[in-house]
């Protein structure tokens, strides 16, 4: 027989077996439905990008729970309020683990961080701190200067700009950078955020392993070894550098010292919620890598959205102007009473989630879901983005409309399952009363010193980027701003 002809027979063979076997399980398990997979690749040619996209349109067809296979790994993702209520909250613990992956495992420093460690003492540990010495009133607003101080830095960078094309993008990349910087070490420009940049594009690379799991170690395309050969050992160092500089000048102050920044937090725990070094860099780690990218894309798509929107942006300005006036800068202390720029950020958080599928969540045992049995192992991905978008849910999704948010008691804190750019439960991002406290303050900033018009006559091209784990824009911020104020405050 020919070899070629043999080769077309096995794979019908192939084929057909696994659709029999395929309606066999599915029968005994009831799967959810989806796409059909393919022997060892599953649904991996018929994907889309952007991702989240995709799911949302093949929810249309197969329902609210769509199962498919990626490669050899099994996916979940649902797309629907009520759906992500019970696997953020009914069922909470049975889906709260992450995939347990070599390259989770590495960025973590073997599971001791926040973000990707298993549920346990130590992780409960952790969240405690973060939530009552961390991201709590008190310490939030002690760094308010950190922020305030590089804003205005940011504001002196644009106005040296007026007149021409400004990409803003790398300004506000500038200012999340160093602000959080500041708040996290006291300085400014720390390497340690390049290096965690480069950790997060590594997430990019193809890498066979993650979808052929069997021949995960054998490292096929070098991500693994790059990352404990040289990227983590650096990153390491320079934490274990800010930790150490930390330490000797809190010894020096003795009985006088006061915390200036997290960093500074983090070692003066004591009794229970003293934290070994491992931990206390995970956790800087985590705050780096969570907290820059996702905040400065929320910043980003704001702007567009205002720049594309002169009216809301004339009606924000009309705020600043009666609370603030022109005779100070904005202060963080003023957004009690900017509400119109909080449903801004609200709007723009519900139109584009930084992070528009969340972080997976895995469930090492079968769930019960839907009527469907969610099997043990199965990666599990809640589309944020095709849920803030519902029109069963929002009216007029696809517009930018802040007023929807004013007079709305809807929060971003994980509370209400039609809004979840956090997203909820045991898992929901720590940091979220940071991020609602800086994004505001830097748009309110931004708009009191100056007026926005897009450079190109087009206006700003609000096209999503494909390749990103964030929900970048696609172009560049390319802008026009005028001067507003008197400069004398600036």
């Amino acid at each position: 027989m020919d070899l070629g002809v043999a080769l077309f027979l096995l794979s019908v063979g192939l084929t057909t077996l696994s659709l029999l076997i395929g309606r066999i399980l599915s029968s005994q398990r009831r799967l959810p439905p989806g796409p059909f997979s393919f022997p060892i690749f599953g649904a991996l040619f018929s994907l889309q990008e952007p991702l989240h996209q995709h799911f949302a349109k093949i929810s249309k067809k197969y329902g609210p729970i769509v199962f498919l296979k990626i490669g050899m790994v099994p996916f979940v993702v649902v797309t629907d309020k009520e759906m992500a209520a019970q696997i953020l909250k009914a069922h909470d613990l049975e889906f709260s683990s992450r995939p347990d992956e070599e390259f989770f495992r590495i960025v973590s420093h073997d599971w001791n961080d926040l973000i990707l460690a298993p549920i346990g003492d130590k992780w409960k540990t952790m969240r405690r701190i973060c939530s009552t010495h961390l991201f709590n009133n008190s310490t939030l607003k002690a760094s308010a200067g950190f922020r305030e101080s590089e804003m205005k830095h940011a504001v002196k960078a644009i106005f040296q700009q007026s007149g021409t094309t400004i990409k803003l993008q790398e300004v506000l990349s500038n200012l999340m950078s160093n602000s959080l910087c500041l708040v996290l070490f006291s300085e400014r420009g720390v390497e340690v955020v390049d290096v965690i940049q480069n950790i997060v594009s590594l997430c990019l690379n193809l890498n066979i392993g993650t979808l052929l799991p069997a021949l995960d170690w054998l490292d096929l395309h070098g991500v693994y070894k790059k990352l404990n050969t040289e990227l983590v050992p650096r990153l390491k160092l320079l934490l274990e550098d800010q930790i150490d500089k930390h330490r000797r000048r809190k010894d020096e102050a003795g009985d006088t010292f006061v915390p200036q920044d997290f960093t500074d937090v983090l070692i003066s725990l004591e009794d229970k919620d003293k934290l070994p070094n491992i931990s206390i860099l995970a956790l800087l780690s985590d705050m780096v890598m969570a907290g820059l990218e996702t905040s400065l894309v929320t910043l980003e798509w704001t702007m567009a959205e205002l720049i594309n929107h002169p009216h809301v942006m004339s009606k924000a300005q009309e705020e600043i102007d009666s609370v603030v006036g022109t005779a100070r800068t904005v202060q963080e202390s003023d957004l009690p009473n900017l509400p119109y720029i909080e449903a801004i950020v609200k709007e723009s958080l519900r139109l584009h989630p930084a992070a528009p599928l969340g972080v997976p969540h895995m469930n090492p045992k079968p769930v019960k879901l839907g009527g469907y049995t969610i099997p043990g192992g199965c990666k599990v991905l809640v589309n944020i983005w095709a849920i803030g978008r519902d029109p069963a849910r929002w009216s007029d999704p696809e517009a930018f409309q802040p007023e929807r948010f004013l007079g709305s008691s809807i929060s971003p804190n994980g509370q209400n399952f039609d809004f979840l750019p956090f997203s909820s439960g045991r898992r929901v991002c720590v940091g979220y009363p940071l991020a609602m406290r800086s994004i505001p303050f830097f748009v309110a900033s931004l708009l009191q010193a100056f007026n926005w018009s897009p450079a190109n006559p087009g206006g700003i091209d609000m096209e999503e980027c494909t390749r990103s784990i964030t929900m970048k824009l696609n172009a560049d911020l390319l802008v026009n701003a005028s001067i507003r104020v008197d400069q004398n405050i600036i």
